[in-house]
């Protein structure tokens, strides 16, 4: 029980920590993800660093996943992401963990019912979508839209076992804030040997 008990009691903190909304980098803290994000798309600036996320109130589906798959890996437990994309092009992210020769589905951002979940042993996903009457039951609230819950929910994919939720962008916004912080060094030492008028020394 030691698995199915801890792994509940770190999704309720996350429930209880983050409000659902995407938190993002701002012009103070890496401006250079910030003007990526607004010549190319908006989610360049989407925050993928743990403890960067824990600075905001709101973490999206994605961000909260990354929160809970951290805290889990570095009890031991193996994590692998689960990415829904249905014919809606409705998107969402979420994970499993794995314990008890199984694998077991977390949703911290839909926080679909609890009770109903452990009552099956946090089944996997694969159960989960197999059985509408679990999912409907489990997503009663505030979902009302059955087919719409459905479309998403079967219609899935697997990420690699303790492999990261987004690592492009976990090395994207590791550069831009180590730029961010730097990069005024070099227009400086530009700005001092370009400056016009400067003298050269004597060879």
């Amino acid at each position: 029980k030691y698995e199915l008990n801890y792994t509940s009691l770190v999704g309720g903190v996350i429930r209880k920590r983050f409000y659902w909304g995407y938190s993002c980098y701002s012009f103070n803290n890496n401006y250079m993800a910030v003007l990526f994000s607004k010549v190319t798309q908006w989610g360049y600036a989407a925050t993928v660093i743990p403890d960067d996320i824990l600075k905001y109130p709101y973490a999206a589906c994605s961000q909260q996943s990354i929160i809970m798959m951290g805290v889990l890996k570095k009890k031991g437990f193996i994590t692998r992401k689960i990415e829904f994309f249905g014919n809606n092009k409705i998107g969402h992210f979420a994970f499993e963990v794995y314990y008890k020769n199984s694998w077991h589905f977390h949703d911290p951002t839909l926080e679909p019912d609890t009770a109903v979940l452990n009552k099956y042993n946090r089944p996997d996903i694969k159960f989960i979508a197999e059985h509408p009457d679990i999912l409907f039951a489990a997503y009663k609230e505030p979902h009302k839209d059955k087919s719409a819950l459905f479309d998403i929910f079967s219609h899935y994919s697997y990420g690699n076992p303790n492999s990261s939720l987004a690592p492009n962008a976990f090395i994207f916004h590791r550069v831009t804030k180590i730029l961010s912080n730097t990069i005024w060094i070099f227009f400086l030492i530009g700005y001092y040997v370009l400056k016009p008028g400067r003298r050269r020394l004597p060879q």
